[in-house]
């Protein structure tokens, strides 16, 4: 729960970039990015990065989302190189570590 909500918040302060829920949620969230997720992943895939899943493939009216998975077995380098990743895919810095976020590494 903490690790996923740590990348979620993480990944909302990309400029473009938003969490689409406001539910709870524990080990996945949906982002939509500010171009097609399935871009994204392809990108990330260079990277070394499983990036997520582009919920195009199963709607197409919703080609900037992108379903993202979090597990125990994520470092907080591992979510933080997505969060890079993911700036440097929409063409931003990427966003200040979240201090107050519990992230146990």
């Amino acid at each position: 729960l903490e690790r996923t909500h740590y990348l979620a918040e993480r990944a909302a302060r990309v400029p473009g970039v938003s969490i689409v829920h406001d539910a709870p949620f524990f080990r996945e969230f949906v982002l939509r990015l500010p171009r097609s997720a399935a871009s994204f992943v392809e990108h990330a895939l260079g990277a070394n990065l499983l990036a997520g899943v582009p919920l195009s493939r199963f709607d197409r009216g919703r080609p900037n989302d992108l379903l993202v998975a979090v597990t125990e077995k994520r470092t907080r380098e591992e979510m933080d190189r997505y969060v890079t990743t993911l700036a440097a895919w929409v063409g931003s810095r990427a966003a200040a570590p979240v201090e107050e976020a519990a992230c146990p590494r």
